[in-house]
């Protein structure tokens, strides 16, 4: 009887230790596979949000690199646009160069017609004086003689411009920018009339427009004479300020002093 009771005991003890060791195999069990069940859609997570880091990434970079292409292609387009503009400019002062080359030409074969026509034009007056003192006739000039049948005035008008030349450029009287034409009337023993009209009719200028040609014919020899003189020296020189100076050359040369000097000196030399 009481070993009946002790094995009854002990299975009772056995069956609780099988029952405890169930449960906490069970336990164990199901508490190990909860974490893999939580952690797995973490890592999914994760590896889907590394991915989309990783895409825009790849898209920033793409991104970064079209702008990059298209900022090299700005300054490849600005650069052309830029060459281009300094080949026009320089073709354009290349032309403007040749233009006042051609200018200074022009004035160079004016001045060299000149000197041939007053040499012709003297060679003529000495010829018709010869002629005059024979045939007992007035001597006329090429130009009296072309222009008018009326030889004996125009001849007159043509000796009144010849001293009213030597005049202005005489003793420096050109250098008077305050010239008074009474003075010069007096000077030449004229009157205002007359010395318009011989002005007028042998120049085709008023009597002030051709003192300013004669002054600006001077301006021109001094401009290729004397480089050590300022354009300004120049100007008061010939009784010009510098700013009338550089229109009225500008307005019967078409060329600036500035200009015409630099020209002349690179013939030159």
């Amino acid at each position: 009887m009481t070993l009946c009771k002790k094995l009854t005991g002990l299975c009772l003890l056995l069956g609780f230790v099988l029952s405890s060791d169930c449960s906490i195999s069970t336990n164990f069990t199901t508490t190990s596979h909860v974490p893999r069940a939580e952690i797995s859609p973490l890592q999914t997570f994760d590896e889907t949000f590394d991915d989309k880091v990783k895409e825009e990434q790849l898209l920033v970079e793409k991104e970064n690199n079209l702008l990059s292409h298209f900022r090299f292609g700005i300054i490849i387009f600005v650069m052309f646009v830029l060459f281009l503009l300094l080949i026009i400019l320089f073709w354009l002062y290349y032309l403007k160069q040749k233009a006042y080359l051609g200018l200074y030409h022009q004035i160079q074969e004016k001045d060299l017609l000149i000197l041939e026509l007053e040499k012709m034009k003297k060679q003529f007056e000495l010829l018709s004086l010869s002629l005059s003192q024979r045939a007992n006739e007035v001597p006329v000039s090429i130009a009296s003689f072309i222009q008018n049948g009326n030889t004996e005035l125009l001849l007159q008008q043509q000796l009144l411009v010849d001293r009213l030349r030597e005049y202005v450029l005489t003793d420096g009287n050109y250098m008077n920018n305050d010239i008074d034409r009474d003075e010069i009337i007096s000077a030449l023993s004229s009157n205002r009339t007359s010395l318009s009209e011989a002005v007028k009719a042998v120049t085709n200028k008023t009597l002030m427009e051709y003192i300013n040609f004669l002054r600006l014919e001077e301006a021109k020899r001094l401009l290729g004479k004397h480089n050590e003189f300022t354009i300004e020296a120049i100007a008061e020189k010939c009784g010009f300020n510098l700013r009338t100076f550089h229109r009225l050359f500008n307005e019967h040369y078409h060329i600036s002093p500035a200009k015409y000097r630099k020209i002349h000196f690179q013939k030159k030399h």
